[in-house]
Order: structure tokens, then C-alpha cells, then sequence
């Protein structure tokens, strides 16, 4: 018998494929609303219908996992952009493939001084670095897979917070792994 709780603790795992390998991120929800909370398509509803347990599965077309790929977030600036000196002692000496956090780079946007989101170097000379701010999962497809671990009972409930499961699946990590394609 399916039980339509609204609030359980969830499951899930993204699978993605690089030239290199095939990534597996998992993540568990403590607490989370399927009424209130986002998922993509459908999933949320079906997961509400699902038997505990129940693995159900989400294609995510490229562009899904996170912002799609836009060419005028790859950028050449120059290379005085890029902050190499952190604070007294610490020196950051930037390498071609891979990502920093966006608090790196100066002039560039509308960042602000704590911006943790990844850009790739790509490419660098002696005057100049190219960078690619766009998500690191932005050019790739995968599978979302989820499952209700646990139905919690009902309480009364005046807010609370809205997840992204897409957003907190996809931040702070995944897609960092494939390596430049050149």
C-alpha cells in the first residue's frame, strides 16, 4: 500500500558519464517536503506514491543538471585577473584544467567577495587567461535516481525551507572530476 506522507527522508543518486569514467553522486535528505520541495519533472510526485524503498529513475537531458552550457560565459581576460596572492604567505599559481572558486577572479561580473562557484582554466599565456564560468555539469546528461528511505509523520508546519534536490546534488563538487577535453 503507497502512503501519500509529504515529508521523508529521501535518497538519492546522480549518474553521469565523462570521456574518463562514470561518476556516481549520492546524497542523503534528512528532511525532505515532497509537496514543498523541487524535483525535476514528475519525481517528486511520484516519489510521494512510491513504496518505501522504491528506486525510481529521472533521465536529465544535457543542460538539466544545473545552468546549461552558454558560450558568453567563456571569457579571455587578462591574466592580472586572476588573484594570485590570497593573503601574506599564500599564493594560488593557476593551472590549465582546473577550477577554482569565481573569488579568484577580479572585474569579472557580478561576484561578490565570498562566490565559491567553480570556473575552469582553460587556457593561459603570459598576458592572458581564458575561463570557463559555466557549471561544470552544463554539457552533460545523466541519470537521477531517488528513493524514500523513511516516511516521517505529519507535523504542523508555518515555512520552512525549499530545497533544489537538482541544485544540492549538483553544487559544490560534481563535474569538477571530468578533465578538460583538449
Amino acid at each position: 500500500m503507497t502512503q501519500t506522507t509529504r515529508n521523508v527522508k529521501l535518497e538519492a543518486v546522480l549518474q553521469w558519464q565523462s570521456v574518463d569514467a562514470e561518476h556516481i553522486e549520492r546524497r542523503f535528505f534528512g528532511r525532505s517536503n515532497l509537496w514543498r520541495d523541487i524535483f525535476p519533472c514528475d519525481l517528486g510526485d511520484r516519489l510521494m506514491q512510491a513504496e518505501t524503498g522504491e528506486w525510481l529513475e529521472q533521465p536529465m537531458a544535457v543542460g538539466e543538471l544545473g545552468a546549461g552550457y552558454e558560450a558568453r560565459q567563456v571569457m579571455r581576460l587578462k591574466a592580472a585577473q586572476f588573484k594570485r596572492q590570497l593573503r601574506p604567505g599564500m599564493v594560488v599559481v593557476p593551472c590549465v584544467g582546473r577550477f577554482y572558486p569565481r573569488n579568484l577572479l577580479e572585474g569579472v561580473g557580478e561576484f561578490f567577495a565570498q562566490d565559491r562557484r567553480p570556473f575552469r582554466l582553460s587556457a593561459q599565456n603570459q598576458d592572458q587567461i581564458h575561463v570557463d564560468l559555466n557549471h561544470p555539469l552544463a554539457t552533460y546528461p545523466g541519470t537521477l535516481r531517488a528513493r524514500v528511505n523513511e516516511r516521517l509523520p505529519e507535523r504542523v508546519e508555518h515555512g520552512g525551507r525549499c530545497i533544489d534536490m537538482i541544485e544540492e546534488l549538483t553544487t559544490n563538487g560534481p563535474g569538477m572530476q571530468a578533465r578538460l577535453r583538449e
